[in-house]
């Protein structure tokens, strides 16, 4: 996972570079156009590299082969603008894991409707627990201070 040089068509002034390496945050990603942002680890760099190109679909744990240049851009700095760019499996141990740790979504749940459903079923039995339970908090908290001041 080195960055190189490749030969252009001759329209094009300045060879692209091949840069490719796991992928460790997709910083934005438009599912209508492709166009993505992300951070990489390159081997051998200490710093993730910003990287902007399109994929139809991209996420953490896989890695890239791009080509393309390097730019600096005004507001966020030196990035690798990729012409193509390529998305790769994860094949390690690590990149798998971030692979499946990102493709979980997370579960919603509507709790004002569980919370209804509740009072709904046991209303009473709810209402005299929670009661119950303040009752005995004010007990305590009334007994630590009567013998703590």
């Amino acid at each position: 996972m080195v960055a190189g040089h490749v030969n252009l068509p001759l329209h094009q002034t300045h060879p692209l570079e091949r840069l490719s390496g796991a992928v460790e945050r997709v910083t934005f990603h438009s599912e209508e156009s492709g166009f993505c942002m992300l951070r990489i680890k390159v081997r051998g760099q200490r710093d993730l590299a910003a990287v902007t190109g399109s994929a139809a679909s991209v996420t953490p744990g896989e890695s890239i082969e791009a080509f393309g240049n390097w730019v600096n851009d005004r507001t966020h700095g030196l990035q690798f603008k990729a012409s193509q760019l390529k998305v790769v499996p994860p094949s390690t141990l690590e990149g798998i894991e971030k692979y499946i740790e990102a493709s979980l979504q997370p579960v919603y749940v509507d709790l004002d409707g569980v919370v209804r459903r509740f009072f709904r079923l046991y209303g009473k039995a709810l209402s005299d627990m929670v009661l119950a339970d303040d009752a005995t908090r004010v007990q305590q908290q009334r007994l630590q201070y009567a013998v703590f001041p």
